[in-house]
């Protein structure tokens, strides 16, 4: 969720992990999809390309596969600051 390279504090953090393809591991950098605080994947109003869009939103409002033990899940924190710092809604 947080970037390994910048913020090495949570570098080990269990919680700041999310298991991605490619395509969609780089529009999360990009800002351009995010996952919110229900744990839903939310589109960036900025994709302009069609097959990029056309691609991306069969996810829109999907809620991710969550680990079994919530002790596990995605940090809410994290999540947030991608939304707030990263995502181009």
């Amino acid at each position: 969720i947080s970037s390994y390279g910048k913020d090495k504090k949570n570098r080990v953090n269990l919680k700041n992990g999310l298991c991605m393809s490619l395509i969609i591991h780089k529009c999360f950098d990009e800002g351009l999809i995010t996952i919110n605080q229900e744990f839903k994947i939310v589109l960036s109003s900025k994709i302009t390309d069609p097959e990029l869009l056309n691609y991306l939103s069969k996810y829109n409002g999907v809620k991710i596969n969550l680990p079994i033990k919530k002790e596990f899940y995605p940090d809410k924190k994290l999540l947030l600051l991608h939304n707030n710092k990263v995502f181009k809604g």
